[in-house]
């Protein structure tokens, strides 16, 4: 099989290419092989969602997709037998960390780690987001709104004779 053709543009939630509002494999299939018949699905034969490459892909009924796609294969098989992360970087031993999460054995992709890790580094020196106690960032409002009168800089704690603001609980009305 030839080499996977990555889009390396917007990806959809479930690791597919997008272009608009269209599906970048389906675009791809379109324009290399023709129209896709009225509801067939296109199936990623490399298994790789981003793929594009019109030799990687075929036209089969969505009950034949769903079947390929679990080819009898177990949940932990399938995932072991992948070889690219849903945005189409290798899981080599260089790129890939290995982790437990409940009870299971998990790998995460580091290029995908160090770019999440960029985007959150960048909005904390915007001053959009700023560390809390935990591993993620907190929100925090926009740098020009004001705070809430009576509440502080962040309003987790008002401080002594500031205005809590209304009281409701238990026990009240």
């Amino acid at each position: 099989m030839t080499d996977c053709w990555i889009w390396d543009g917007a990806l959809g939630t479930h690791g597919y290419g997008v272009l608009g509002r269209g599906l970048v494999h389906r675009l791809s299939y379109e324009h290399f092989r023709g129209p896709i018949p009225d509801g067939l699905h296109i199936d990623h034969l490399c298994g790789v969602r981003p793929c594009y490459n019109p030799d990687h892909l075929a036209v089969v009924t969505a009950q034949e997709n769903t079947a390929r796609t679990r080819a009898a294969e177990s949940t932990k098989e399938r995932h072991a037998a992948k070889t690219h992360c849903p945005k189409g970087h290798p899981y080599s031993p260089e790129n890939t960390r290995y982790y437990a999460k409940a009870g299971y054995a998990c790998r995460a992709c580091r290029q995908c780690e160090r770019e999440h890790n960029r985007r959150d580094y960048a909005k904390v020196s915007k001053g959009l987001w700023k560390w809390g106690d935990g591993k993620r960032p907190e929100r925090r409002k926009h740098p020009r709104q004001p705070a809430p009168p009576g509440r502080g800089g962040s309003g987790a704690n008002p401080g002594p004779g500031a205005n809590p603001g209304p009281v409701i609980g238990w026990g009240s009305g």
